[in-house]
């Protein structure tokens, strides 16, 4: 015999849909532990990407300090070197891409400086020691030779 409530339902059929069943709460865990690891590896390869874009940004600030300091280095008078930076250190060296020649005088003659280009190789290390990174660039060396002369003689000063 059953007993039936108010509402015309049985007992025995409240007590069962009461709460949740056990392989009920194990698919609900199986769900949220899905989400919950693809959310943790999109978080993570976010991370990554991050470190990494932050490396570049730190390595591009860098090698503009480098090439702003190679700017006053004329590798024809200091053809190899290393300086450091603090965070970082950097070490070149210069090689002849043209040989030296002189150059010419305006309007005509001999100039008074012997011009080359050179090709520089710079590598970069932290502080650590680590090698970081290493670029060539080209740079113009030059020398003076003495008083530029003039075809004509010396140009009338007056």
């Amino acid at each position: 015999m059953t007993t039936r409530t108010r509402a015309g339902k049985s007992a025995a059929l409240l007590l069962a849909s009461a709460g949740f069943t056990l392989l009920e709460a194990i698919v609900a865990l199986v769900i949220f532990s899905t989400a919950g690891l693809a959310l943790f590896s999109w978080i993570n390869q976010n991370l990554q990407v991050l470190a990494r874009a932050q490396d570049v940004s730190e390595a591009t600030r860098a090698k503009r300090n480098v090439l702003e300091f190679m700017s006053d280095i004329n590798p024809m008078q200091r053809g190899a070197g290393s300086n450091d930076f603090g965070i970082y250190k950097i070490t070149w060296h210069s090689a002849e891409k043209i040989a030296p020649r002189d150059n010419s005088g305006y309007p005509a003659g001999t100039g008074s400086f012997s011009v080359a280009l050179y090709r520089t190789s710079i590598d970069v290390t932290r502080a650590s020691g680590a090698r970081w990174f290493s670029f060539e660039l080209t740079q113009a060396g030059y020398r003076r030779l003495g008083e530029p002369t003039h075809p004509l003689g010396a140009p009338e000063r007056g």
